[in-house]
């Protein structure tokens, strides 16, 4: 998947469409995704969450970028990301209106962020 880098974040973000659905149903959201290699986990927003009755797995804790430490429950969700699957991702839930795609999925790709350009490419490794 190659695409521009979204100017709706200063400075330009990785933006990719999101398909979220709970594991074992056919219910599908599709919303934004920023690829955010800073995040351990991966995070969808809260209204999904309960919309999607997205089932809790455990509780943690975690610290956002401000280091403030909290305890968070973390479900199961299936992503899909450009025609790629990733089934029973475990995700926390987020404020923002946009799914936070961290390490947990994006180890999974080759990510190439091109910033002078201004470029995104998303694939899957050569097998």
């Amino acid at each position: 998947m190659k695409r521009a880098l979204s100017r709706a974040f200063d400075p330009p973000a990785a933006i990719v469409p999101v398909r979220v659905r709970a594991p074992g149903t056919l219910d599908v959201t599709e919303l934004d995704g920023k690829l955010d290699t800073g995040a351990d986990l991966s995070a969808v927003p809260d209204r999904q969450v309960a919309e999607l009755e997205l089932p809790p797995v455990r509780t943690v804790r975690v610290a956002g970028f401000l280091g403030s430490l909290q305890e968070v429950i973390v479900y199961r969700v299936d992503l899909s990301i450009g025609g790629f699957e990733f089934p029973r991702v475990e995700a926390l839930a987020t404020r923002r209106p946009y799914v936070i795609v961290g390490r947990n999925v994006l180890r999974h790709v080759v990510l190439r962020v091109d910033g002078p350009r201004e470029k995104l490419d998303l694939r899957l490794p050569k097998k």
